[in-house]
């Protein structure tokens, strides 16, 4: 007999409250492990933190871009009230001045300065662009053969 989808769910979210992680057959497998020893948290890349990941100019770099867009208007919906300086290229190693610019965030849309979540939006939009497509030929359809 087969479980139902509904069961697969619930078996699944039983296994992540007890801290076992399970793969898409649930076989229980051995998490990551950190260099020092421990789990890295489900769900968690292996960049550094991101406080080390930013440049020990960083606070110098948003100054400069709060003095070149005061309003704070966001690169991507082009309304005021951005709250998160964005890399516009998506390269979070690219710190350049001309890269760095206002983003609304989560924050924004919690706090009424905007509609929409545009870092989220952008972060989409750019892993949608950097997923391969399959570029199959047109295929007409059997009845109309």
């Amino acid at each position: 007999m087969a479980a139902s989808a509904q069961d697969e769910r619930c078996r699944f979210s039983r296994a992540l409250a007890r801290g076992v992680i399970v793969d898409m057959y649930g076989s229980p497998y051995a998490p990551p492990q950190q260099p020092g020893g421990g789990r890295i948290p489900f769900g968690r890349s292996n960049l550094p933190p991101r406080a080390e990941r930013l440049p020990d100019n960083w606070d110098e770099l948003r100054a400069d871009a709060l003095a070149r867009n005061p309003q704070r208007v966001c690169h991507w919906c082009c309304k005021p009230g951005g709250t998160d300086l964005d890399h516009k290229d998506g390269n979070w190693e690219n710190n350049s001045p001309e890269n760095l610019d206002w983003i609304h965030s989560w924050r924004d849309v919690k706090a009424g300065r905007s509609k929409v979540n545009c870092h989220s939006k952008k972060t989409g939009a750019e892993g949608a662009a950097a997923r391969p497509r399959l570029n199959r030929p047109d295929e007409v359809h059997p009845a109309l053969r």
